[in-house]
């Protein structure tokens, strides 16, 4: 199992030439797929801290003909624990080169928003239970301070941090209309505050894919539970692209929904 086998990699060093190999063949595979789909590559700690990544990288790039605007490195906040310099400096220099850098499975680990400031991700996957422990914790908060001011001041953190986030964000209601929206969504869209709210997202998604995003959307308020689906949203330029849209449920003490949190990845 991986969860076995990749710390015993990292223990003995084999991760370093299993990482170059992998790189390897996933450039040389995607270099065959339709532009502009994109290859995620996970790179370790190890392969970080040691130096040779980056010529690593350059070389399956060259040797498949990849763009490199077509790789994602994907990283943990583990990496970023230690030898955090010499780490960020040599994301910094990959992504000068084009290669998307994203942080996985945010949440999971130190959580630190400084990750956020010191190096622009080009994505950030936010880990299920990063979101539903936001959910427990903001339950946690409406059970203690029940007057409408402190539930005013959550909203406002919620979105301040919503706002540090490149990734979309939004809230929506306990009758589940939407009626925020972080600035990211509305650079990707080109939509103006307020166009959105309501039923008025559909505007930006798909034709083809607002009957069935709306019915798993129907289908999550009436059950209370996780929402997970994929659909397409248009950009300012009219282009679409696949998202992955989760969102989970913030509930009052007594276990009823208030609000929903909700991201664009």
């Amino acid at each position: 199992a991986p969860g076995a086998f990749i710390p015993l990699a990292e223990e003995t060093g084999l991760i370093v030439p299993l990482g170059a190999w992998a790189l390897q063949e996933a450039c040389r595979e995607a270099a065959g797929w339709p532009a502009p789909i994109r290859v995620a590559v996970n790179v370790s700690a190890v392969q970080l801290r040691r130096p040779g990544l980056e010529a690593t990288v350059l070389s399956a790039l060259a040797a498949s003909g990849l763009p490199a605007n077509r790789l994602k490195l994907e990283v943990t906040e583990s990496v970023l624990m230690q030898d955090a310099e010499a780490v960020l400096a040599c994301l910094h220099r990959l992504r000068g080169r084009g290669v998307r850098i994203a942080l996985d499975d945010f949440g999971t680990g130190y959580s630190s928003l400084s990750y956020l400031r010191r190096f622009p991700f080009d994505q950030i996957k936010i880990d299920r239970s990063f979101i539903r422990d936001i959910a427990e914790r903001t339950r946690a908060a409406i059970e203690r301070f029940r007057a409408e001011e402190r539930r005013r001041e959550s909203e406002e953190q919620f979105r301040v941090f919503a706002q540090a986030m490149p990734n979309h964000v939004w809230a929506a209601d306990d009758t589940g209309e939407l009626y925020w929206f972080n600035e990211q969504v509305y650079a990707y869209s080109g939509a103006r505050p307020g166009e959105l709210d309501g039923a008025a997202w559909a505007a930006i998604v798909h034709p083809e894919d607002v009957e069935p995003a709306g019915m798993a959307w129907a289908g999550t308020l009436a059950t209370g539970a996780h929402y997970e689906t994929e659909f397409r949203i248009r950009r300012a330029d009219g282009a679409y692209r696949w998202f992955m849209v989760r969102a989970e449920p913030i509930r009052a003490a007594d276990g009823s929904v208030v609000r929903w949190i909700g991201t664009n990845t």
